[in-house]
This record gives structure tokens, C-alpha cells and sequence, in this order.
């Protein structure tokens, strides 16, 4: 039966979430799920603090998938409609549009996009998400150090995404059966997020920096205010279908009061999602009691670590990725060229063998005609 892992890794200034999953047969469980405190550590500790954790629960973090998650507070999204459906272009056309749309240089932020849909008339509407090239190269780095060191001999290549892609893969493989597009507002224990989606694409996102404090002081308002922004602005830009339903996700057993408020405010349905609830874990698996105590957003994680994602954002800084992309060919000519040599060794031993053979049979026969 074969089996991989995949292992996401969030980071905030103070702690390091680590989740890893199992994979068999295109489905997947839950076997790790870890909090450690990061709080002023330099690049080195964490290096050392995720060597540390992959010993002592033996994650075996070099040979797994990983997916380092950027915070969508720390990423810039923007919506464009561009005149090209060609792939090329429309990065080219990006890179002018974002001059004067970001606070940043060109060369300082590292971009990627994913296209929301294409129409007859040949332009594109893209969102795209733009990171500080610090941040991007901070996390790569980790992912290039050890224990995760030399995973671009695996097939899959480490990867940096954001939180918002995370929201809508959990929507996506515990909603697949509503064609809703909904706000998703994911409560955390510091800040929140607040996703627009469907089953097939994410159309916005929004950090909200409020979170479970604000909530347990029903200080609702705020909430409801950012809701309604984000949603004002997503009609304004006519950027997709209709809302038809907020979904409230967080990993408390209840929001009762807050779904109540919320309720009343919104003009569409509101649901509350237990996030943690009926996820597939390993038999021995057990929730550590930090999680339980802070109840921090894993929505993303889990999003990640147990959905099918197939394309995605992906803000590793172009060298890198072609650095990767190299090390990765490298390794596969190495392997070609031992497997290569080992068959060639394999069949001069046999043309040996057959030589011998046939030059004892020729003497034995020789033998007999004297």
C-alpha cells in the first residue's frame, strides 16, 4: 500500500504550529498536530526547534511534502481583469499593473495568481497575492534547512502558500456538496480571516484582526462591520456570484450568542462549523493541550494537510524554485546513471557467464571428439 506524508507548517512570531498527515490510497489522516513556542527566536532556533520535534515524535520531515503557510495578514491581495488568457502575458501584464499598486519595488515582493475565470471576449480575471520577498526567503529558508534539507529529491517540492487557499481547501472537501458561494469567517485565537468561495475557487480574502478574546467579550459589532465591507467591496467589483450563506468556523465546541448576533445581522443564512469535529485521525492520535486551551485556528491546516490540492499559490522566490527544480534534475540523472550502470554491470556479468559456459561446453566437446 503506498503511503506519504504531508506536512504543513505555520509560523506566527510567537509559535510554530506543525500538522502532519498520512496518506494511502488518495486518503488521508491525521498524525501529528504540534504547537511549540518560537517567541525571538532567530531563523537558526527554529531550525533547531523543528530538528528537535522531528526526533522526538519521528516525523521524518526530510521525506515528506511540505507546505509552509504565510498568515493572509502578511499578503497583499489584489483583483485584476486582464485583456489575455495566455499564461505568459498575463504575468508580464501583472508586473506593470502591479508598479503602482503596491507598496513595495518590484524585485522586493515575490507574486503568483490564480485565474477566477476567462470570457469570450479573451480577457482573464485574476486575483493575485503579492509577498515581501523577506518573508517568502525567511521560510524558504527554514524549508532548505535541516531536517527538511534535500526534499527536492522527493517528486513533490516544498511549497509556500497562504492561509486563504488553506480556508477554501477545508471548504471545498467538507462542503463539495453545496454550490453556495460563501463567507467563510474563520475565528482565531488572535486574528481572524474572512474568505469568500465556492467549491471550485476562492474569490477574496480578508484578515480581521480580532479574534477568540474579542468574541468571548461579545464584542460582535466589529465582526459584523468587517463582514459587510468585504462583502460591499466583492459586489462592487463585481468579482463573483452572488453570497448566499455565512458559515462561522471555529475550533470551540460552541459560538451560540455569536451565531445568534450574526444571525439577526446577516441577510442570508449563518451556519456554525466545529472545524475539529469528525477529522480523521490515527488511532493513538491525541489533541496536545496547548490547542485545546487557545483554541487557535487549524482551519487552514487542516485544509491543506487533508485536501486534494492540485495547482495553487505558490510564493517561493523564483531562484529557489529553480534552484529546486535543478537539484531535483540532478538527483534524477544521478539515479538514472546508477540504475543505468547497475544494468549494464548486469548484463556484462551475464555475456560474461555466457561466455564461460560456452567455452566449457566447447572444451568438453572437444574432449569427446578426440
Amino acid at each position: 500500500m503506498r503511503q506519504k506524508t504531508r506536512t504543513i507548517v505555520e509560523m506566527t512570531e510567537a509559535q510554530i504550529q506543525l500538522m502532519q498527515t498520512i496518506w494511502r490510497n488518495d486518503e488521508a489522516v491525521l498524525a501529528h498536530y504540534l504547537i511549540a513556542d518560537i517567541k525571538g527566536f532567530f531563523e537558526g532556533a527554529i531550525a533547531k526547534k523543528l530538528i528537535q520535534l522531528d526526533k522526538e515524535h519521528r516525523l521524518n520531515l526530510r521525506n515528506s511534502e511540505t507546505i509552509a503557510v504565510i498568515p493572509r495578514s502578511q499578503v497583499i491581495l489584489k483583483y485584476f481583469k486582464l485583456p489575455s488568457q495566455n499564461t505568459t502575458e498575463l504575468k508580464q501584464m501583472l508586473d506593470l499593473q502591479l508598479a503602482s499598486q503596491i507598496p513595495y519595488a518590484r524585485e522586493d515582493v515575490v507574486v503568483d495568481f490564480t485565474v477566477l475565470d476567462t470570457d469570450a471576449q479573451g480577457y482573464s480575471r485574476v486575483l493575485v497575492f503579492v509577498s515581501p520577498r523577506e518573508t517568502a526567503l525567511r521560510l524558504a529558508r527554514i524549508l532548505q534547512a535541516p531536517p527538511m534539507a534535500g526534499q527536492a529529491a522527493k517528486a513533490a517540492l516544498p511549497r509556500i502558500t497562504v492561509s486563504s487557499m488553506g480556508i477554501f481547501h477545508w471548504y471545498q472537501s467538507h462542503c463539495s456538496n453545496l454550490t453556495d458561494v460563501a463567507v467563510l469567517l474563520d475565528i482565531g485565537q488572535q486574528n481572524s480571516e474572512i474568505c469568500i468561495c465556492d467549491s471550485r475557487r476562492l474569490w477574496t480574502s480578508r484578515p480581521v484582526f480580532m479574534g477568540i478574546e474579542q468574541v468571548e467579550a461579545k464584542q460582535y459589532e466589529e465582526f459584523l462591520k468587517q463582514i459587510d465591507w468585504t462583502v460591499k467591496n466583492y459586489e462592487r467589483q463585481a468579482m463573483g456570484p452572488a453570497v448566499s450563506r455565512l458559515i462561522l468556523l471555529s475550533c470551540m465546541e460552541a459560538m451560540g450568542d455569536f451565531h445568534d448576533y450574526l444571525s439577526k445581522g446577516c441577510a442570508v443564512p449563518v451556519d456554525y462549523m466545529r472545524t475539529i469535529k469528525d477529522v480523521p485521525v490515527v488511532k493513538a492520535f491525541k489533541w496536545p493541550s496547548a490547542f485545546l486551551a487557545g483554541n487557535p485556528s487549524i482551519t487552514g491546516g487542516l485544509g491543506l494537510g487533508l485536501g486534494n490540492l492540485s495547482g495553487g499559490i505558490n510564493l517561493i522566490p523564483p531562484e529557489i524554485k529553480e534552484a529546486q527544480h535543478k537539484q531535483k534534475m540532478h538527483l534524477a540523472m544521478v539515479r538514472f546513471s546508477i540504475v543505468a550502470a547497475v544494468a549494464l554491470a548486469a548484463l556484462l556479468l551475464a555475456f560474461s557467464l555466457n561466455s564461460i559456459y560456452e567455452g566449457f561446453y566447447l572444451k568438453k566437446l572437444q574432449q569427446q571428439l578426440r
